[in-house]
């Protein structure tokens, strides 16, 4: 009997883009799809942060959604997703602007640095 889709799905909080500087980093676990506010198909990542929390990242906002289409992250890469901008459009609405910068199979290893490794190794991070 094959595996349930759903059984790698993280089990963390969705990630809400609220404050302009606002970033996340860390390791894809997971990628899907999901739906946007409009019920349109949407990418959607699993990340696990170096703090060890996972999250879920889905793609509702247009150009998030862009930039993940083009970047094409997977599983096993490391990514770093920052609000960068909250531009103002017509009729009261306002599009969000995000940079995304994606290390390919950059996820970090679960054995932990020693600590004199672990500042150099930060320097190469995002």
């Amino acid at each position: 009997m094959p595996a349930d889709p759903w059984d790698n799905i993280p089990s963390g909080d969705f990630v809400q883009w609220e404050e302009v500087g606002q970033s996340l980093v860390g390791d894809i676990i997971s990628k899907g799809v999901s739906k946007d506010f409009n019920d349109n198909p949407a990418p959607e990542l699993g990340i696990r942060q170096d703090d060890g929390t996972e999250v879920l990242v889905t793609a509702g906002q247009a150009q998030l959604k862009a930039k993940l289409l083009e970047a094409r992250p997977n599983v096993g890469d490391r990514i770093k997703i920052t609000f960068t901008q909250l531009e103002k459009r017509g009729g009261g609405k306002t599009l969000k602007h995000f940079d995304v910068v994606i290390k390919t199979g950059g996820a970090k290893s679960k054995v932990e640095p020693e600590p004199a490794a672990a500042a150099d190794a930060a320097d190469d991070d995002f």
